[in-house]
């Protein structure tokens, strides 16, 4: 896997890599400029892919279009606040128990690109199969984070277990 450029010029390549939970993609990340702007877009479009997997459900209850987007709209935003919690906590976890201190983004991009198995989020929608989808989209997300946490932050994975589960 040989990627020159910037992130968002790989966009895709960099998100399959980090779905497959390839070291080589969390590694390129590290060092690509616009990375972070790449690890929101993959965070946006997770959301997006959660909000169609409700939606469904919505409009099967017949919610009113008001209530429709309002719903939605929440929804969103509590994604995208869940997002820069998490980032927030692991990047302050690391700081605290492991110094030297890191910069914000390294944690935010590394963390935006664990989000890629959340793009299959619309299939939270299939009747008897949503719930255990979510639960294993949302371990697949964790492990890619420490596999992510391990290369971008140079920790091995019980350090980076403790801070990616203190940061949840």
């Amino acid at each position: 896997m040989t990627i020159t450029g910037t992130a968002l010029d790989h966009f895709w390549q960099l998100v399959w890599g980090a779905i497959a939970l390839k070291p080589e993609a969390f590694n390129f990340i590290k060092t690509l400029p616009s990375a972070t702007q790449a690890a929101d877009k993959v965070v946006i479009l997770a959301g997006l892919s959660q909000a169609i997997g409700q939606s469904i459900i919505l409009f099967i209850n017949r919610v009113k279009p008001f209530r429709f987007v309002v719903s939605l709209g929440i929804s969103a935003l509590l994604f995208g606040f869940g997002y820069l919690f998490w980032a927030l906590s692991t990047w302050a976890m690391k700081n605290l128990f492991y110094p030297p201190d890191i910069p914000f983004t390294d944690v935010r991009s590394t963390l935006g690109f664990a989000y890629a198995p959340q793009l299959f989020s619309f299939l939270i929608a299939l009747p008897y199969l949503g719930v255990p989808i979510n639960v294993i989209l949302s371990i697949w997300s964790f492990i890619s984070l420490l596999l992510g946490l391990t290369i971008s932050l140079n920790l091995d994975v019980f350090d980076a277990a403790i801070c990616g589960t203190l940061g949840w």
